[in-house]
């Protein structure tokens, strides 16, 4: 499978074979009635290494991510400052969400307590091209753990930078860092290539099967296939339902399935029945 890339943002499937069409399409291809060059670069292009961040995530795990500082300025860079970053109210009718929950012990033996705080808002950004105005609006959550050294002021700025990060991510700001589109088709190319080797190998083991069954029948004086062992049993005065008894297959099935060893079988319950017939 050969996979030609022509842009950071455009991968062009030469064989074709079971790849979504999309995947020949650009990211421009749909945003060009809305955005001018510089913005979809600006949008469209991965996020520079000088901006990433490293920081532990789960089972120690690292994660990339980028600052507040960062999307804000790329935000500004896109949208001229035109844009807005909107908290909405929460269920209780406020800016934020406190919750608190119970996560162990200390050496006190006290229960320990952890706070996390979540705001919810969205982006409307706005943007004018031939003299059409268009307004994204883009929502999303951001949270924050309240640690105890942690002023309450400090700690609702960090769940704004979350909710602002979470709601420029779905524009395209650093969104690369979500999702690598160049790396998923790479992935899924490569899962398609094992997969047809793999069927390729296993069709050559079924052919080499195969032919090493009908080469063993030839040497033992066995029927070399399903047609030629019910041809020989019938000839053998062999009614067709006690050859599917015999075997326990249908004809059909006995001519899918054919081993040298259901001759065994027929020529055993033919000799019985042999015996049968001559006391």
């Amino acid at each position: 499978m050969t996979t030609k890339k022509t842009s950071k943002d455009k991968a062009v499937v030469l064989s074709g074979r079971e790849a979504p069409i999309e995947r020949v399409q650009s990211a421009k291809d749909y945003l060009a009635s809305v955005f001018n060059d510089a913005q979809m670069n600006l949008l469209l292009n991965r996020t520079p290494e000088y901006a990433k961040k490293k920081r532990p995530g789960p089972g120690g795990k690292a994660l990339t991510y980028v600052s507040h500082g960062y999307v804000t300025d790329q935000l500004n860079k896109i949208f001229g400052f035109n844009w807005d970053l909107v908290l909405d109210q929460m269920a209780n009718g406020k800016m934020y969400e406190l919750q608190t929950e119970t996560t162990g012990k200390n050496s006190k033996g006290q229960d320990t307590i952890t706070r996390h705080l979540a705001v919810c808002g969205h982006i409307e950004a706005r943007i004018v091209k031939n003299n059409k105005s268009t307004t994204i609006i883009k929502y999303g959550f951001g949270s924050q753990i309240w640690h105890p050294t942690m002023e309450f002021g400090d700690a609702l700025k960090a769940a704004r930078s979350d909710l602002l990060k979470t709601c420029a991510m779905q524009i395209g700001v650093a969104l690369d860092l979500y999702w690598n589109d160049m790396a998923e088709v790479e992935k899924f190319e490569q899962l398609q290539d094992e997969k047809r080797k793999q069927d390729e190998l296993e069709q050559q083991e079924i052919i080499e099967a195969s032919l090493s069954d009908v080469e063993t029948s030839k040497n033992n004086g066995y029927p070399v296939n399903g047609v030629s062992m019910i041809s020989k049993a019938l000839a053998l005065k062999m009614t067709k339902e006690e050859i599917e008894e015999a075997v326990g297959m249908t004809t059909d099935e006995i001519i899918n399935s054919y081993k040298p060893e259901y001759w065994n079988i027929l020529l055993k319950v033919n000799n019985e029945n042999s015996k049968t017939s001559s006391k």
